[in-house]
């Protein structure tokens, strides 16, 4: 069957004026042959007080800040059978007065200023698919994700330049004994852009393959896990040239009251 939405929101603000906001959302349900949808929204983020006025550590506000603008149209489709479920959807936004921390190396008090940029938008694909077969094979899925921004930035010191392209995750869950199972994830990621390492030398960031696992057992009422992340001792950088850990392990205990 066919379902359709609207919601609209209005802003008023005595330092930034009234501004409407809403989305619009259709989709069609084909029963066994999935659900397609297509949804468009406009959104509004006024700036807050950090942006505007903040001047401690590194930063510096910017009191003459514009509120941020997007506009987002996205096309999606899912599905469920049986044991296998997929989704898939691509999405567009505009994005105008995108409020950023630009990094102004002639300012060696407060280098990370606040400004609004001119455009950054954003062309994006992800892509989802898992399988559960039974108590042994429990769940087979690969995600992908892909991104692209189109900026036309007023500084190159941009934190935007450096965003996630490429992401790609594969998991393997499956039973070992009775209530006992494990969980085998690999992921990859492609990061855009460059960072200053621990020796102050400029990179590129690399792609980065890594493998997490767990080992678990589980009833009705509790879960009790081991994992371990980054198990191979990956020495990668990411987000803001910050050296990531090495192979770490955690315990986790997990009840339900009911």
């Amino acid at each position: 069957g066919l379902a359709a939405s609207i919601g609209l929101n209005g802003t008023y603000n005595t330092t930034f004026g009234h501004h409407l906001a809403g989305s619009a959302n259709i989709g069609y349900d084909f029963g066994i042959g999935g659900t397609l949808y297509a949804n468009a929204q406009r959104a509004l983020r006024m700036p807050t007080f950090t942006d505007l006025y903040y001047d401690a550590g590194n930063q510096l506000g910017n009191p003459n800040l514009k509120p941020e603008e997007a506009y987002t149209v996205s096309l999606g489709y899912k599905n469920t059978w049986k044991g296998l479920a997929v989704s898939a959807d691509a999405y567009y936004r505009w994005g105008r007065n995108i409020i950023d921390w630009v990094y102004v190396p002639t300012d060696t008090k407060r280098p990370y200023h606040a400004e609004n940029q001119q455009r950054v938008n954003a062309t994006g694909v992800e892509l989802s698919i898992t399988y559960r077969l039974n108590e042994w094979l429990r769940a087979v899925s690969a995600n992908y994700a892909y991104t692209y921004l189109d900026l036309d930035l007023k500084q190159t010191g941009s934190r935007y330049l450096d965003y996630l392209s490429h992401k790609l995750t594969l998991q393997l869950e499956h039973g070992i004994y009775k209530g006992f199972g494990a969980c085998w994830t690999v992921r990859f990621q492609k990061r855009e852009g460059q960072f200053n390492n621990a020796e102050g030398n400029v990179q590129d960031y690399q792609p980065i393959w890594l493998l997490d696992g767990s080992i678990y057992w589980q009833n009705k009422f509790l879960r009790i896990s081991a994992e371990c992340t980054n198990m191979t001792n990956t020495r990668y950088y990411d987000y803001g040239g910050i050296l990531q850990p090495g192979a770490w392990a955690k315990v986790c205990i997990q009840a339900k009251l009911q």
